[in-house]
């Protein structure tokens, strides 16, 4: 997962009026229903990206691959580098799309 220095302004606001300091990346459901969720907490120390502490599990990790948290016009944009997205083709009640 990669923030870019618009993004982090974005997210260094939001942080400050949340009186939080992390970035705390998780999922919802499971299988095609999996969602992807974001919410700030408040952490002593972690890992950072682009100078922003973020806190998720291994799992989370490997979901946020190739993933670009960007923003355009004032409001945040997740951008997708990954050329060969699976979806969840395997579940009959999805298309097998990305989200």
């Amino acid at each position: 997962m990669q923030i870019t220095d618009n993004a982090k302004a974005i997210l260094e606001k939001m942080l400050k009026e949340e009186n939080k300091n992390c970035l705390t990346f998780f999922t919802q459901g499971s299988g095609c229903h999996t969602r992807l969720c974001m919410d700030f907490i408040v952490v002593s120390d972690g890992n950072q990206i682009n100078g922003l502490y973020v806190d998720m599990s291994e799992e989370t990790s490997r979901m946020l691959e190739g993933i670009i948290l960007d923003a355009k016009d004032g409001n945040l944009v997740i951008q997708s580098t990954n050329s060969n997205c699976s979806g969840c083709s395997n579940c009959s009640s999805c298309d097998g799309g990305c989200a």
